[in-house]
């Protein structure tokens, strides 16, 4: 493409129109394929548009990923939001959780387990509204006596406890060690031994897990 023609082409496509076609690259390819030229291809422009927008492909990954952790909170928070439950509220965030990474595999791949290519990863900004999130839904258990910490330092260390729950089931369903099925009653069973061990009553939590599944669609 001429000089003249690249810069025309540069101009005219967006960023939002960028990371659109970086977002369906990562979907049908992987992330392997997020090159400078790959994603200016699929938008129609130059890479100079990319370089103009982003400076490189490595921020236009953050944007991406960023888009990735807010499309989560949405489905999560949506999930807690359907029920006046706050230990159906978390289970609900935990099954809305599990259910966008099988099917946005890619994506969550993406997300939290390859490196990323610029900042310090899960621990940055989208990352921290997530857990910021996970323990805001544990605050509100422990608010309404469902949780009993000695500490209240110990909510922190309950919502780091529980991502990694969720986030451990979930690799396993994408990695195919447990079938997709499976993982959502290995998550369930966990949950209920979490919150006991919060201080939950075993049945009040069986209760507020069924409210969940049932306010998810899941039986």
């Amino acid at each position: 493409m001429p000089e003249q023609d690249q810069v025309s082409a540069a101009a005219r496509v967006t960023a939002g129109e960028l990371l659109s076609a970086a977002a369906t690259i990562l979907e049908q390819e992987g992330a392997q394929a997020l090159t400078v030229r790959r994603i200016a291809r699929a938008a129609g422009t130059s890479t100079m548009a990319i370089y103009s927008r982003f400076g490189a492909t490595g921020a236009l990954h953050g944007e991406l990923r960023a888009r990735g952790f807010a499309r989560l909170a949405t489905a999560t928070s949506a999930a807690a939001r359907a029920t006046a439950d706050p230990v159906a509220a978390l289970a609900a965030a935990a099954f809305a959780y599990l259910d966008f990474g099988v099917a946005e595999p890619r994506l969550y791949r993406f997300m939290f387990v390859d490196p990323p290519p610029v900042g310090p990863g899960p621990g940055d900004g989208p990352g921290r509204a997530a857990f910021e999130a996970i323990t805001d839904l544990v605050a509100a258990c422990v608010d309404s006596a469902r949780f009993q910490p000695e500490d209240p330092a110990r909510v922190t260390m309950w919502a780091a406890e529980l991502w990694a729950m969720q986030h451990g089931v979930t690799t396993l369903a994408l990695t195919a060690t447990v079938p997709p099925e499976l993982a959502r009653h290995v998550l369930a069973d966990a949950l209920l031994r979490l919150c006991v061990g919060f201080g939950d009553d075993p049945d009040r939590v069986r209760g507020s897990l069924a409210e969940a599944g049932a306010a998810g669609g899941h039986r």
